[in-house]
């Protein structure tokens, strides 16, 4: 079976399997990959991690607003809009229009750019023209579906619209639709009749520069609200094994609705206040090997994020953490971060730090869920034998684990159970 290909900006798909919103597998595209629209290819292994550490700042920055002190539409956060690690690949329509987007578990709704365009940012895929698919369908302000929005507006013709607002004053405002999703797994087998409603952007002004070009995506959001992608499917359940991006020509998996992989212990959902539609959870305790730094009878409250790269902690977990790593690192020269990011580096390469025996770091939660973080997953090279810990001192009141942390760990998000399912340590390849 044969992938897409690509011909006057349509796609002709040789052989399909229609699943009506069961059970699929697709890719995720790291956006620093040469198979993301926002692959720079004159960009070092140094320039992308640093880039890394700025992107989870800003989005950091983001989550220091406290969701009580700015209006906003309870179905999204307002990060800026381009934040984002992992992008998925699908298709739109019939005839189909290929489309990028962020998938992000902080967000709760899905919007791409439409033709006609009001005002539309560069992207390297055609536009999207719902005008020109026999199997589109717009609502009306009446429709159930409008009234998920927090402050659905009606045009002269009745029909549903939303505005998508984000904190640096960025916005996409567009109609409401229905049309047919198809998603290419990893065996380029292409899944369609998945039905989805979002967003079909017309008038979209982003305020930040972009990726290198200016091109941006839309946002799969996957977060617990009515018009996730994760709520729409029959069966609300998602899971993902993100492989360590410093092998770019690897794509990581996940696996979306009917049996999406759930393996290892589970963790209960915590509907934290003002943050109802996140996924918050309960730290149990943490460890380096077999030391261990931290206990949390109770539990501590964290939150997962796929559109973060870096980890951020509350000051009482991240100082014993960071001195816990730091007793264990012998005989390598600890250094500083020039851009003052990081607090602790070293003067190593990554392989050196392998090499030098350092233990995984476990973070466990309440249930017996477990995250397992490798050297290659806890430190990053920014310069030349310049290694600097992906773990960084929370300054917005909460701790949230993001990506890199949950790398070669299989995630699994059961919205019927209100559970999160942790692997351990896992060989994403065989996932």
């Amino acid at each position: 079976m044969k992938g897409g290909v690509v011909l006057i900006s349509l796609i002709i798909f040789t052989s399909t399997t229609n699943v009506a919103n069961g059970g699929f597998s697709s890719t995720l595209i790291h956006r620093d990959s040469p198979l993301s629209p926002f692959h720079n290819p004159n960009a070092s292994r140094h320039d992308l991690n640093r880039a890394r550490f700025d992107r989870s700042i800003a989005r950091a920055h983001a989550l220091s607003v406290a969701p009580s002190s700015y209006p906003h539409d309870p179905l999204t956060p307002q990060l800026t809009p381009e934040q984002g690690e992992y992008l998925i690949r699908f298709f739109v329509g019939d005839p189909p229009v290929t489309v990028h987007a962020v998938l992000d578990t902080g967000s709760s709704f899905i919007w791409f750019q439409c033709q006609p365009c009001q005002r539309c940012y560069p992207q390297k895929d055609p536009i999207y023209d719902p005008s020109k698919s026999t199997s589109s369908k717009s609502f009306d302000c009446a429709d159930p579906f409008c009234k998920y929005l927090a402050r659905p507006t009606c045009g002269a013709n009745q029909e549903c619209s939303y505005r998508q607002s984000y904190l640096d004053g960025s916005f996409s405002v567009g109609a409401l639709m229905r049309e047919e999703f198809a998603f290419e797994g990893p065996d380029s087998a292409v899944v369609r009749g998945v039905d989805v409603v979002f967003g079909c952007g017309r008038n979209n002004v982003f305020k930040s520069q972009g990726a290198e070009g200016g091109y941006r995506a839309g946002v799969m959001g996957m977060a617990r609200g009515p018009l996730s992608m994760s709520s729409q499917l029959t069966e609300p359940a998602f899971s993902y094994c993100l492989l360590d991006v410093t092998d770019q020509s690897m794509t990581s998996r996940v696996q979306l609705g009917t049996d999406p992989r759930m393996w290892g212990n589970a963790t209960a959902i915590v509907r934290a206040r003002g943050r109802e539609d996140q996924y918050s959870v309960m730290l149990a305790g943490v460890s380096l090997g077999a030391t261990r730094v931290l206990d949390f009878p109770s539990g501590q409250l964290v939150s997962l994020d796929s559109g973060t790269s870096m980890t951020f902690l509350e000051s009482s977990l991240f100082g014993p953490v960071i001195n816990a790593v730091r007793g264990a690192v012998k005989g390598i020269e600890e250094t500083f971060d020039p851009q003052r990011q990081s607090e602790l580096c070293y003067g190593a390469t990554e392989m050196e730090l392998v090499q030098a025996g350092l233990p995984v770091l476990e973070l466990g939660f309440v249930g017996g869920a477990r995250l397992e973080v490798n050297v290659e997953s806890l430190f990053l090279e920014v310069a030349e034998r310049r290694v600097c810990i992906t773990l960084m001192r929370s300054f917005f009141g909460r701790s949230v684990i993001g990506n890199i942390a949950q790398q070669n760990n299989v995630v699994g998000y059961d919205l019927a159970r209100d559970s999160i399912y942790m692997s351990g340590a896992f060989d994403c390849r065989s996932y």
